[in-house]
């Protein structure tokens, strides 16, 4: 990226806005390689993905099984949400963390997604170097279009932990959370519900809140079913939540949580 183009990133629930003086986006997506004139891309095209990789990468050796993986994680989202996604997904894969602080529109080992614009970033360069590979950045990008724009951070990555299953660690969520639990260092609800709190993510422990918020989730999800959690999706703002909740599941979420709290006291 040129030190002389002004780059200003804005997070907004989420999603991730780019505005770079002087640039108008081109065509329908706003893509890393229309910002930073970065061309050196191969695509490979699927049924939801158009996945570009950089030429004689791990990806273009790996790309049948990442493509195969793609498509089988999309279904397990549709499936999971019981939604109908019909778009297709960009996704840009650097062959290495370098690669990506170098040449990269947001730089360091960050990776994110768009999801207005349905389009992601990862890093794929196995054993050590794999970040973003795995339905976590596809849940993003699939509620957006199917369930709506969400109101609370908890939520939105809860549902993305809560598909894929595993954060950071490889630990499954319900135990990560279980052991967060037995040490006592789960975050109260209203923390939980506070967007505030998410922005502060670096200088905390993101491993903690994203299993507390998976393993919560997908204890509503599988308990409830999906349908009143995507009304919850778009309605629970920090300062409204538990009427939300109280409306949407006819139950008191302070009971809800007392619940899942003695579910993950039972794994332990």
């Amino acid at each position: 990226m040129n030190s002389g183009k002004a780059i200003l990133l804005v997070v907004l629930s989420s999603i991730l806005v780019l505005i770079q003086p002087g640039c108008k986006p081109l065509g329908r997506f706003l893509m890393p390689d229309l910002l930073t004139g970065d061309q050196e891309w191969s695509i490979r095209e699927t049924r939801h993905f158009l996945i570009h990789y950089r030429p004689g990468s791990p990806a273009e050796r790996d790309m049948e099984w990442l493509a195969t993986g793609f498509e089988k994680d999309m279904q397990t989202v549709k499936s999971y949400l019981q939604v109908d996604y019909r778009g297709k997904i960009s996704c840009f894969i650097y062959s290495s963390i370098q690669d990506k602080r170098e040449n990269g529109l947001v730089g360091g080992t960050t990776c994110y997604c768009m999801p207005s614009q349905q389009m992601f970033v990862a890093v794929y360069n196995p054993p050590h170097e794999v970040l973003a590979i795995g339905a976590h950045e596809i849940v993003h990008i699939v509620a957006y279009w199917t369930v709506g724009v969400h109101a609370s951070d908890m939520l939105a990555e809860g549902i993305a932990v809560a598909v894929e299953g595993v954060y950071g660690r490889n630990t499954p969520v319900h135990s990560a959370a279980a052991e967060l639990s037995r040490i006592g260092r789960l975050k109260s609800l209203e923390t939980m519900f506070d967007n505030r709190a998410w922005v502060q993510l670096m200088q905390e422990d993101d491993w903690l809140y994203y299993n507390q918020a998976g393993s919560f989730v997908k204890y509503l999800v599988d308990t409830f079913g999906p349908a009143p959690f995507k009304d919850f999706y778009c309605r629970a703002t920090m300062t409204d939540y538990r009427r939300a909740f109280s409306e949407l599941y006819g139950r008191d979420i302070n009971q809800v949580y007392d619940n899942w709290l003695q579910f993950l006291a039972d794994l332990n």
